[in-house]
């Protein structure tokens, strides 16, 4: 495995770990509803923890730079898109 991938890796898999503490010590969620799985396998946890940094990734950089870039018609297939009126 390549160095850079092993440290990115790691440093991921100590954020699911952390999380997985905060969820189950701190906040006390009960485990249905926990993002992070307590004993899940190493795998598992990087996907975890990737989703948890691509989730907001999306949410505030990718879709309003699509928005931005298609314009206010733009991706409005069949008119199914709404605009947020105030």
């Amino acid at each position: 495995m390549h160095p850079l991938l092993a440290f990115f890796q790691s440093h991921l898999l100590t954020l699911a770990n952390y999380g997985a503490d905060i969820e189950t010590s701190v906040l006390h969620i009960p485990p249905t509803f926990r993002f992070f799985s307590q004993n899940a396998a190493p795998e598992r946890q990087c996907i975890e923890a990737t989703m948890l940094l691509a989730a907001p990734f999306h949410a505030f950089v990718t879709i309003p730079v699509l928005d931005w870039l298609l314009g206010p018609a733009g991706g409005n297939i069949g008119g199914t898109r709404t605009a947020l009126v105030c």
